[in-house]
């Protein structure tokens, strides 16, 4: 089974072995996930493989096997990317302020440059 979205909450992750408990919201509905995933930060787009398991005292889970970052594929998801931890700028006081016209020219850059280095 394969789920697209975005990572919406961190609740736990082990340092030592990346161990992660985390909620992605999808187009459908919001899933926890856990697994290994390393270098993962609020606001990352993934795409995950795995299965549903049903965890006796958390409930139903998705649990890993494969997972692959993913550019934001949304104005909204590009603006929570951007207001995550990884950068200095607050890009979320200014995004609502911002014209949407530098978001898409932003978010067209970013697209383009991907491209160049894949």
């Amino acid at each position: 089974m394969e789920l697209k979205g975005q990572i919406e909450e961190i609740i736990y992750q082990n340092d030592s072995n990346s161990y992660t408990i985390a909620v992605l919201a999808t187009e459908e509905n919001i899933v926890t996930i856990v697994g290994y995933l390393p270098f993962i930060t609020v606001g990352d787009s993934l795409k995950v493989n795995g299965k549903m398991v049903i965890h006796q005292d958390y409930g139903e889970q998705f649990k890993i096997d494969t997972f692959e970052k993913i550019m934001p594929e949304t104005t909204e998801a590009l603006e929570k990317y951007l207001a995550s931890r990884k950068y200095k700028r607050n890009w979320s006081c200014n995004s609502k302020k911002n014209n949407r016209k530098i978001w898409r020219r932003y978010f067209k850059y970013i697209q383009i440059r991907a491209f160049e280095i894949s």
